[in-house]
């Protein structure tokens, strides 16, 4: 017995939580004894072997030799940002870890974090900041000591653009405007299904329109991404609108391995009151960058004919 007591004091009473259970057991064990009336010898025995089983389950590995981590809990565990104009977005985090006894503690200040997808934003101490660049959906990791835990967050990117001599109020022209068919305009190029590297550069579309419209919208739209552009022009002859390669790369690092839908609208800026949408072209994106150049044939136009080299 002196062994295993000494054992007892070397393995339980500096468990946390071990000195609560010895206690419980050798009260249960006493009241019983009461309970039935023996002997006080027989309740001194019984207390003894008590007290060895105390420390035989410590011994063994009870529950509280066995804790884990705590349980993380993040907040918010889903979340959608949207950077419009490039005006980025703040997102703070917290981070509850459950204690021992069932408690709910504040770790933020000693949590790390960091998102998996770097291109959505940077995290500086537990607030999550977007930088603009690229649109798409990430998991936020938390690590605490020898916990951690997940979120989700989801960064949308919206820009547009208004070209010199278009009135500044065009996009809300377009968006109060009511849908007429006879002013739809006619994408030409480029051509729906086409495949297309995500780091193309600049990006240009064109169209024609049938009906007398002065006023156009250049759309480019993924799932977290859309580039709009404001132009004016006759198109009775053919348009045609370009990116910048600025614009193209947050559309184009957002939709890798995905597709990039482009559309056109048209309004008479004398009557905006209606407006005209081209059909969707679509065009799929590579997952993976090209490397080096491409060797096209121009003909006579806004460019001498000749052979020319787009990198």
């Amino acid at each position: 017995m002196p062994g295993i007591a000494s054992g007892h004091r070397h393995m339980g009473v500096s468990q946390p939580g071990a000195a609560r259970k010895q206690a419980y057991r050798r009260h249960i064990v006493v009241l019983w004894a009461m309970s039935i009336r023996l002997p006080v010898p027989f309740l001194a025995m019984l207390i003894a072997l008590g007290c060895t089983a105390c420390g035989s389950s410590v011994d063994g590995g009870g529950d509280d030799a066995d804790a884990g981590p705590p349980v993380l809990q993040v907040t918010p565990a889903t979340v959608t940002l949207e950077v419009v104009n490039g005006v980025q977005v703040e997102q703070a985090y917290t981070v509850m870890a459950t204690t021992e006894s069932g408690e709910l503690e504040d770790v933020t200040d000693s949590a790390a974090f960091a998102a998996d997808n770097p291109l959505l934003g940077v995290f500086s101490s537990q607030v999550f900041r977007t930088i603009g660049v690229a649109g798409g959906n990430s998991k936020v990791r938390v690590v605490y000591g020898s916990a951690s835990a997940t979120a989700d967050i989801t960064v949308l990117v919206k820009n547009d653009r208004v070209e010199d001599g278009v009135p500044d109020n065009a996009p809300n022209l377009f968006d109060s405007a009511s849908d007429d068919p006879a002013l739809a305009p006619s994408l030409v190029y480029p051509q729906t299904e086409v495949y297309m590297p995500p780091n193309l550069g600049d990006f240009e579309a064109h169209w024609t329109s049938a009906a007398a419209t002065d006023l156009y919208e250049l759309s480019l739209a993924s799932e977290y991404a859309e580039t709009r552009l404001y132009t004016a022009q006759d198109a009775s002859a053919g348009a045609f609108g370009s990116f910048t390669p600025e614009e193209w790369s947050v559309v184009g690092e957002s939709a890798r391995g995905s597709d990039v839908t482009i559309r056109v609208r048209a309004l008479n800026s004398a009557a905006p009151q209606t407006v005209g949408a081209s059909e969707d072209n679509t065009v799929h994106l590579t997952d993976t960058d090209i490397k080096g150049g491409i060797y096209y044939w121009a003909a006579a136009g806004q460019l001498p004919g000749g052979i020319y080299r787009h990198d």
